[in-house]
């Protein structure tokens, strides 16, 4: 009509060309898409570089990573496993209607006999990095078991981020060796709800241990003693960004929060890596995984091209050694997976189980030195009274994949870098052995973080048998025998009865006490009480046809030798016998023998216990020259690490030369308020006998 009205055609060309039939092209048929996930992250990024309408515009050739062979094989396999679980038939239908004859699915573990047949909207996904590269090879969205194709999803990454809880720690001088406690939290703590995956407690543990198993409630009460906004901030350098600002920081190792594979994979080949990213550079100077590795247009003119592979520092090699040994300990997982698990493949790796919303939700990362695999199985959002699943089944997946994708690859370890010691050391303690140690394993170490104490958790008591009680210089010695006993903390003392852990007695054996006369008595220092330094003896030597008086020490709860450390001819009343300069920690009976003209002879005996050593002191967090933000940090979780041969008393806390408080129990924390401005931390330990250290000044600053 157009063209009449501006007169290039007549009316009787208009009405024949009316008359005409179209004949329209058939719509081209979309061909299968076996990596849709892949290709919209593809095109997400390409529109953030080349911006959206370029993109949408066309004409654009995209030379990719993905390696297709693998990206059929992983789809193949995570849909076996689908099926498996829901009970269907195992042959998998590809999208154009032909079936998979896929290898890697043979290598799929058994399932348990009794394993649950679970409803069919079950979902999974996986991914394979390139870890020399950062190339992603291969990457599913949230498929079924009929292969739906779907986008990448960010899913609740849970007990996946435990080691970035235990990468703060080593941070502050602790390591694999160091011991948390897994006993049931305090009823008003934000995790006191929370269970761990197995329902149970394990008490003292190494932080290898804990780790290695999802000892989530040992590892949360760390997670609160760092920090969250502490620990989470560490983390974003590892590419888990906004876990900070996450309404449920505190309680991220059970559920909460959205991570996409692509994150989890980047942040864990820090580890596998030992503290770099491999990658390509972004504008926000940052390495990131590859996925494109070029664009022309319909001329051929190159858009963009990536350039060699970038690597980034993110950790020191030495604390993220300490965390990949952890993760290579085959041994240490056994605990809770049994052997043979799947995260065995029969070659050096290292690999993570992770659980997230009461098992929902089901993780497995691990590499190799060549590649890392991520997997997650779990439900849709919208799932009623979703099933728990078991990691295994995650893991199952990754078993496969894995096998697969390293079947040409050599069995290549990892090297110990510089600066990290072996050592034996007491288990569960990750103190120095002694005789008491019940059990003793090798540990890896950062130079200067090695034990120099040796454990405390075990320790030997001499016991009246009959009475249960601890035996004292009066207890007959055929009564006294040695027996072992658990050190446990008040706050493990509720756990302690429940696990029926034998808990040493906290009473002296009284009923065998001689009765003190009036003319021959001590009265300071008290009977059993803790001394040290120069000990003014005070007491009673008199009577009727009194002569003199010997004040003696001996050595252990029935001293062979006594040695006199006073005496006197002169009677004395409620004051000074004598003074004896203490020197040698340990157990002593001081005995104070009265004789009058006629040779009877009275005696008064106790005991006391000797501890002239100071009580070892160090500040891990905050470190010297720390900067906090007043905006970020409303509340700063000041930390001592204090121990002590005999017990400690208490741990005061100095800001600016001000007591703000005090502790007595383990863990030595104390939550402050900040204030904006340079402040000096000091913190001093006092033992059961008095002795006292103090720590050095540390400066910090908190920044407006």
């Amino acid at each position: 009509q157009q063209l009449v009205d501006q007169g290039w055609i007549d009316s009787e060309e208009y009405e024949a060309a009316g008359q005409e039939d179209l004949l329209l092209a058939s719509a081209p048929q979309s061909p299968p898409r076996y990596a849709a996930a892949y290709t919209d992250l593809v095109l997400s990024q390409l529109a953030a570089r080349l911006g959206q309408q370029r993109v949408e515009r066309g004409g654009l050739r995209i030379i990719t990573t993905l390696d297709y062979a693998q990206q059929l094989e992983m789809t193949c396999t995570a849909r076996t496993q689908l099926l498996r679980l829901t009970g269907q038939p195992d042959q998998v239908t590809l999208p154009d209607g032909s079936h998979a004859a896929c290898a890697t699915a043979r290598l799929l573990p058994t399932l348990p006999s009794d394993n649950p047949q679970l409803p069919d909207n079950l979902s999974a996904n996986a991914l394979l990095l390139d870890l020399a590269t950062g190339q992603v090879l291969a990457m599913l969205g949230d498929i079924t078991s009929e292969g739906t194709p779907a986008s990448v999803s960010a899913h609740q990454p849970g007990s996946l981020l435990s080691p970035f809880v235990a990468v703060a720690s080593f941070a502050r001088g602790e390591g694999p060796a160091s011991l948390v406690w897994d006993v049931p939290p305090d009823a008003d703590s934000v995790f006191a709800d929370q269970q761990n995956p197995d329902d149970a407690y394990h008490g003292p543990q190494r932080m290898r241990m804990a780790l290695a198993n999802d000892h989530l409630i040992a590892l949360s009460q760390l997670l609160s003693q760092i920090g969250p906004a502490n620990v989470w901030r560490l983390a974003a350098p590892f590419g888990l960004n906004d876990l900070e600002n996450n309404a449920q920081a505190e309680t991220l190792l059970f559920g909460g929060g959205n991570t996409s594979l692509l994150d989890i994979a980047q942040a864990y080949s820090t580890f596998a890596n030992l503290g770099s990213q491999v990658g390509q550079r972004t504008s926000r100077d940052e390495v990131e995984p590859v996925l494109i590795l070029q664009v022309e247009d319909y001329n051929g003119r190159v858009l963009l091209q990536a350039g060699a592979p970038e690597t980034q520092s993110v950790l020191s090699e030495q604390l993220a050694y300490l965390l990949h040994h952890v993760l290579n300990d085959e041994t240490a997982r056994q605990a809770s997976l049994g052997y043979p698990n799947p995260l065995q493949i029969g070659r050096p790796t290292g690999a993570k189980l992770g659980q997230a919303d009461h098992n929902e939700q089901v993780w497995t990362v691990g590499y190799t030195r060549s590649h890392l695999i991520v997997t997650w199985l779990g439900w849709p959002d919208s799932q009623e009274n979703p099933v728990r699943l078991d990691p295994k089944t995650a893991a199952g997946i990754w078993y496969a994949l894995m096998q697969d994708v390293s079947r040409q690859q050599p069995a290549e370890d990892w090297l110990r870098p510089a600066g990290i010691t072996t050592m034996e050391v007491c288990n569960p303690s990750g103190l120095l052995p002694t005789a008491d140690c019940p059990s003793i394993v090798s540990e890896v170490f950062i130079n200067g973080s090695e034990p120099v104490a040796y454990d405390n958790l075990h320790q030997t008591y001499q016991i009246n048998r009959e009475t249960g009680q601890l035996a004292t210089v009066f207890t007959p010695l055929e009564l006294i025998e040695d027996q072992t006993f658990l050190i446990v903390p008040p706050e493990a003392q509720e756990w302690a009865i429940t696990a029926g852990v034998r808990l040493p007695p906290d009473a002296y054996d009284v009923i065998q006490l001689p009765a003190q006369t009036e003319n021959a008595n001590i009265t300071s220092p008290e009977i059993f009480s803790y001394v040290h330094g120069t000990l003014e003896v005070q007491g009673t030597a008199a009577g009727d046809g009194f002569s003199a008086y010997q004040l003696q020490i001996g050595e252990g709860l029935n001293p062979l030798t006594w040695l006199q450390i006073a005496d006197g001819s002169k009677p004395v009343r409620g004051g000074l016998l004598g003074s004896w300069q203490t020197s040698k920690d340990g157990l002593y009976a001081m005995r104070l023998m009265v004789t009058n003209n006629d040779q009877v002879l009275k005696t008064a005996i106790i005991q006391i216990t000797v501890d002239n050593t100071p009580p070892r002191l160090s500040v891990p967090y905050p470190t010297a020259g720390q900067e906090f933000s007043f905006s970020q940090n409303n509340e700063i979780t000041l930390q001592a690490k204090a121990e002590d041969a005999v017990g400690l008393a208490r741990v005061e806390w100095y800001i600016n030369d001000r007591m703000i408080g005090e502790t007595s129990q383990m863990p030595f924390s104390y939550p402050w308020a900040v204030l904006p401005g340079s402040h000096t931390l000091v913190v001093k330990a006092y033992d059961l006998a008095g002795n006292t250290t103090e720590s050095t000044p540390i400066v910090f600053k908190v920044n407006q």
